[in-house]
């Protein structure tokens, strides 16, 4: 019985000196584990955290939708995407063979309308002798003075219907009313297209601006003649200067961003359009 109540009290303490023995040997596995690096950062304010990027477009300020002003159908169209042209170069040109029918046609109403002017000219001057002998009535008179007033009235008529068909004929010829470059070509040759319809796309390469959306957050922050810096895809390490020109008035209905235009006050040769660019606020 002594024994039994010996053997009861050895046990706890072999297994508090078992314990003991493996807090130590883990404790010394710990001490000779090498140290587990960890990621820290300052909490603070940097110099890029207020400067937010976003994506644009090179467009030229200045891009011109042009059309012919008659309805016919295209003879010849002698450029091509990406062409430059200079100012009074021909575009695009229309069969003008109908207007100079017209033109003729007026051209010999016209010379008609001028004898009969000189012959009530000159019968007016009889007449008037005539008058003055009183050999004839101021009734008769005043017949051949309304007759030459009307054949004048009918040659002013003819000259000014003779200059519009002329116009027309003229606006058979598409020119470049501008220097620049070929943005956009809607039509091709032999196709028949109406008045006003667009034709060529020609734009100006003196000025060119970024095309950027801001959204709504931002749009207080985002001001006229603001200084931004502009990088381009192409080469992002050098940054230009821009000035925010223009800041749309409402939003976009599908994004709900503000479509705003910074003219590039550097850089012009460097950024072609259509280039990608990042604006930055």
């Amino acid at each position: 019985m002594a024994k039994r109540n010996q053997f009861r009290l050895f046990n706890p303490l072999v297994y508090l000196f078992l314990l003991l023995l493996t807090g130590c040997s883990h404790q010394d596995q710990q001490t000779n584990s090498p140290p587990r690096p960890v990621k820290v950062f300052r909490v603070g304010t940097t110099s890029m955290g207020s400067v937010t990027p976003y994506a644009g477009e090179v467009r030229a300020r200045f891009e011109t939708t042009l059309s012919f002003r008659v309805t016919g159908k295209i003879l010849a169209r002698p450029v091509e995407i990406g062409d430059r042209v200079r100012k009074g170069q021909l575009l695009a040109s229309l069969d003008n063979s109908d207007f100079q029918l017209a033109v003729q046609t007026l051209n010999a109403q016209l010379k008609s309308a001028v004898a009969d002017r000189e012959f009530a000219k000159d019968d007016l001057v009889r007449y008037r002798e005539l008058l003055n002998q009183k050999v004839i009535s101021h009734t008769d008179f005043d017949r051949h003075q309304t007759a030459h007033t009307n054949a004048q009235e009918r040659v002013a008529a003819l000259e000014a219907q003779l200059k519009q068909t002329a116009n027309q004929l003229n606006y058979t010829e598409l020119t470049a009313d501008r220097e620049g470059v070929i943005t956009a070509l809607d039509v091709e040759k032999g196709q028949v297209i109406a008045a006003g319809q667009t034709v060529v796309k020609l734009a100006q390469l003196d000025e060119k601006e970024i095309h950027f959306d801001v959204p709504e957050q931002r749009i207080s922050e985002t001001k006229n003649l603001q200084t931004v810096a502009v990088t381009l895809l192409s080469d992002n390490a050098h940054k230009f200067n821009a000035k925010i020109r223009e800041i749309s008035a409402s939003a976009d209905p599908s994004s709900r961003t503000y479509r705003a235009k910074a003219t590039l006050l550097e850089g012009q040769q460097a950024a072609h359009l259509g280039m990608t660019a990042t604006v930055w606020l």
